[in-house]
């Protein structure tokens, strides 16, 4: 199987357009830059409009580092990122997050932990109610909108949390290894889903995980990270058909990309 590999050598008289994400020579050091700790280093990306990116890298590697610098919640020490012709200096109304684990409120229902971002932006209920009734249609939670979050499953839980992220409408979604404590075939089920849900919106995508076939089955693009101080190893464009399904995971094509990018970290089995 030939993996294929964009073409950077035919020109054009037509302008490029411009990247939806452009990070350009971002580093992060935590401590002092004698000798803190290198968390990422130089990295160069570029992510277009409604595409879906995912990270992938070792444990450490800076993948959760670069998304909050994104998400304008911690400062790069040097280079700059750019979101929509905007340079990224704080933390942003159009960015959404979902975190490694749901973070919901107890004390509120399913329809009031999604009506949260709403209440905090002073948006307005009443104009948002409906909105917000269906989100939580799309992500199958309609019927469990009067319910606590103790009464929900791990896998509900996480569609709360992205249900929530996507309450005040934003440009992009960044998902922190959403899926990385549910059981295997919840997180196959959850990934079908995302997917689902990007097709079905016009969001931008990056996605953070330290499964090689959760990339593989949800990217657009895979950015392969090295071990600290992180770096970009590769960028691979995933040419595989979208709806992607489960049955696809056993395919040849796709077990191709997976030994590729397995390739980048040895035989430590740290991403299986």
């Amino acid at each position: 199987m030939t993996l294929r590999v964009p073409d950077l050598t035919t020109t054009t008289s037509k302008a490029v357009a411009e990247p939806f994400i452009r990070a350009e020579g971002v580093s992060k050091i935590y401590g002092s830059e004698t000798d803190g700790v290198v968390a990422l280093a130089d990295v160069d990306l570029n992510i277009d409009q409604r595409e879906m990116v995912v990270i992938v890298g070792p444990s450490g590697c800076g993948k959760s580092t670069f998304m909050r610098i994104l998400a304008g919640l911690t400062p790069a020490t040097s280079g700059a990122l750019w979101l929509g012709g905007d340079q990224v200096a704080g933390p942003r109304q159009d960015v959404g997050i979902v975190f490694q684990s749901a973070v919901l409120f107890p004390w509120r229902t399913v329809l009031e932990n999604v009506m949260l971002p709403i209440d905090i932006q002073k948006r307005g209920r009443k104009e948002h109610m409906q909105w917000v009734k269906d989100l939580l249609l799309l992500v199958g939670l309609s019927e469990f909108e009067n319910r606590y979050p103790s009464e929900l499953s791990g896998g509900m839980q996480q569609r709360v949390g992205i249900a929530r992220a996507l309450a005040h409408d934003p440009k992009v979604l960044l998902m922190d290894e959403p899926f990385g404590a549910l059981d295997a075939m919840t997180r196959d089920h959850m990934n079908v889903e995302l997917q689902r849900l990007w097709a079905a919106s016009d969001k931008t995508v990056l996605f953070i995980t330290h499964s090689i076939p959760e990339a593989v089955f949800l990217a657009d693009r895979v950015v392969v990270m090295t071990p600290r101080p992180g770096r970009i190893a590769e960028i691979m464009p995933i040419d595989l058909p979208r709806e992607r399904t489960l049955d696809m995971m056993s395919s040849p094509e796709f077990g191709a990309y997976v030994r590729r990018i397995r390739t980048h970290f040895g035989s430590t089995g740290a991403l299986d």
